[in-house]
């Protein structure tokens, strides 16, 4: 071997981005035209990893968190499923404020009281104008169990055995019926309850994805 042979395998690699999945942080992706009010046709930034382990027996979900310019919080996950892997999650975090505009609160206090069991149905009963496209008719719950929340990316390495590392919530998961849109709810210690509303798209609502 030559020395410009050896150069050559020196070089650094390019990093094709060419799935969601591959999303690391300073990535930039550009959405192109579709339902989701304040996404569509907007260009953004990850800006941090979280990793969810809510499904035992699955694998981990990889959450890639960005923010548009109206400041709301997103996280955009792949998907476990291979069967899925052409869709991805755009996941909107609301306020409480913003349940009671859309759901009945009683019924969605309903879900979280432990003595009510675990098969709840939730019906929407507003669609307010900014947040079109991010919501079901009606919801049904698939889980509700203890979940853990892992600050970083561990797609290339296993989760740690100890659960010091890691934040414990409550999760909550309802998903409507042709599974397009889902509710996710994260209920911390000492009450802390974070509510995401999750919507299911095709990947070529992605126009474009820069590596960082």
């Amino acid at each position: 071997m030559g020395i410009f042979d050896r150069f050559k395998g020196e070089k650094e690699q390019i990093r094709i981005l060419d799935h969601p999945s591959k999303l690391v942080v300073g990535d930039i992706v550009k959405f192109g035209f579709c339902d989701l009010s304040g996404i569509s046709n907007q260009e953004i930034i990850i800006k941090s990893i979280l990793t969810y382990d809510v499904n035992p027996g699955s694998s981990p979900i990889t959450a890639c968190c960005f923010q548009t310019d109206e400041s709301r919080e997103y996280h955009l996950f792949s998907m476990p499923d291979a069967s899925l892997k052409d869709t991805f999650g755009l996941a909107l975090k609301v306020f409480p404020e913003d349940v009671e505009s859309i759901f009945s609160i009683d019924e969605f206090a309903h879900i979280l009281d432990e003595d009510s069991g675990d098969q709840h149905v939730l019906d929407r009963k507003n669609t307010p104008e900014h947040f079109s496209g991010w919501t079901g008719q009606r919801y049904v719950q698939e889980a509700g169990h203890e979940g853990y929340l892992h600050k970083g990316d561990f797609r290339e390495i296993t989760l740690p055995d100890d659960k010091e590392s890691c934040i414990p919530f409550s999760y909550y998961y309802l998903v409507s019926k042709d599974r397009k849109h889902a509710i996710q709810i994260e209920v911390y210690d000492g009450g802390r309850t974070e509510v995401f509303l999750v919507a299911y798209q095709p990947q070529r609502y992605i126009e474009e994805m820069w590596p960082s």
